[in-house]
């Protein structure tokens, strides 16, 4: 079943405009798909009440409640998450955190299966 893309005030081009050196976001329980992008900022998403699928180029993974996953800048990724999903991300300016800059990552397979 195809689920439809996120129409969520919060793009991912807002969150890389962002000035602060880190913030947080807190997504709503509906069932969307963010297509395939990156971020200039890591993200650290975490999954607090249902079930969350990140694809990127080697690979998904399944978060599961009180599980989280590390996304350096400039990591291409598309994220699934399910109709009773809760999730929370944390962004990080890779300047205000002694990271190196973002690095652009493989593209994504294609024909690549989805969870």
């Amino acid at each position: 079943m195809k689920l439809p893309r996120s129409r969520h005030a919060l793009s991912h081009r807002a969150i890389d405009r962002g000035t602060a050196a880190a913030f947080a976001f807190f997504g709503d329980p509906r069932a969307a798909t963010f297509a395939w992008h990156r971020h200039r900022k890591h993200q650290l998403m975490t999954v607090t009440h249902g079930l969350a699928y990140v694809q990127t180029a080697t690979g998904i993974v399944t978060l599961t409640p009180w599980c989280g996953l590390l996304l350096p800048a400039g990591v291409r990724h598309e994220t699934r998450v399910e109709a009773d999903c809760r999730y929370r991300s944390v962004f990080f300016d890779p300047a205000a955190t002694g990271s190196p800059a973002p690095r652009r990552s493989p593209s994504p397979p294609t024909g690549s299966s989805r969870p």
